[in-house]
């Protein structure tokens, strides 16, 4: 037995090396070819990533049909979409497709060193930009609130590249050590800075203070420790830190996403989200988060399939669907 125990840890480690090393190789062709034929060959991945696996279907299917009922209900629902409200068929679809660009995502992660200023300003459209250029360009501290739709990787790859700010983001500590350094790498490569997930508020208000912006995804109670809100008509939990964050320090907040509009093409969309001055900590807290659920689904309405979410349980009546 000791002697089995002993060889795993070699076993272990040779798995994450070999692990790290593919992602390394894979981004080094990536980052060689041009994209849209990479972003075509994602997407035929992602189409047989969907005919064999039933159970993650399954999940995405239940949770698009949520998010499709509710933006018709809303008022929200652009046609594509009120059409997977009422026809299983053209549901399928956003599920087939929710699979296409959830490939496209992990090779966006690949893509990342190059997101530059000059990689912005061919391929990203940012919605009404003169406002958003009113938000954003008196700098100061903010919270930028992403989600994991269209393009995680873009949005602080932009404040860092296009409006020069500093950004720090937490990101959550693998098993996988040399992956871990791999991810870390692609970030900090468009001038990110990244601090551990665990104990990082301290970090994140002392960048507030000293005017710089932090991005928050959040999207998913990964940790289980969120706080009840409602997302898409139904009970759901999201993370406690952004809204903690928002109402201790006062700092104004955003919600921001890149979605895809064509093979490396893509539209930026910015909203704010009011931090309440009113009421008790536990008030204020609520109807930030309350604001913030909103902010959400409005960008998730533009394009429900490319939530890459819909993949991971989100609402508590929809735990029986399992991936």
């Amino acid at each position: 037995m000791p002697a089995a125990s002993a060889d795993r840890k070699p076993r272990n480690d040779l798995r994450d090396r070999l692990a790290a090393g593919l992602l390394r190789a894979a981004a080094a062709i990536a980052l060689a070819l041009p994209d849209p034929a990479l972003h075509r060959l994602a997407a035929l991945a992602g189409a047989g990533w969907y005919l064999v696996a039933p159970k993650r279907r399954a999940r995405a299917r239940a949770n698009l049909r949520r998010v499709c009922a509710s933006l018709v209900v809303s008022g929200r629902a652009n046609p594509r979409v009120a059409a997977a409200a009422r026809d299983p068929r053209a549901l399928e679809r956003l599920v087939r497709s929710a699979f296409q660009h959830g490939a496209r995502y992990y090779l966006e992660v690949l893509l990342a060193p190059k997101f530059d200023g000059a990689y912005f300003a061919e391929r990203l459209r940012i919605d009404d930009a003169p406002s958003v250029a009113g938000w954003l360009g008196s700098g100061g501290p903010m919270i930028v609130l992403g989600l994991h739709l269209g393009s995680l990787e873009m949005p602080a790859a932009y404040f860092t590249q296009v409006l020069h700010m500093t950004v720090t983001a937490p990101m959550e500590t693998l098993a996988n050590r040399r992956v871990q350094d791999f991810l870390v790498d692609a970030r900090t490569s468009s001038g990110i800075r990244i601090v551990p997930i665990r104990g990082s508020r301290g970090e994140l208000t002392r960048a507030l203070r000293r005017s710089e912006c932090v991005g928050l995804v959040s999207d998913r109670d990964v940790s289980g420790t969120g706080i009840p809100a409602t997302l898409f008509g139904a009970p759901a939990q999201l993370p406690a830190g952004p809204s903690l964050l928002a109402v201790a320090t006062g700092a104004p907040a955003f919600a921001a996403a890149a979605r895809r509009t064509g093979w490396g093409r893509y539209a930026g969309r910015v909203i704010p989200i009011a931090t309440p001055t009113e009421g008790t900590h536990r008030e204020r807290t609520m109807a930030f988060l309350a604001a913030q659920a909103d902010a959400f689904e409005r960008l998730i309405a533009d394009a429900p399939d490319q939530w890459w979410t819909v993949f991971f349980p989100v609402w508590p009546d929809l735990d029986e669907v399992r991936p």
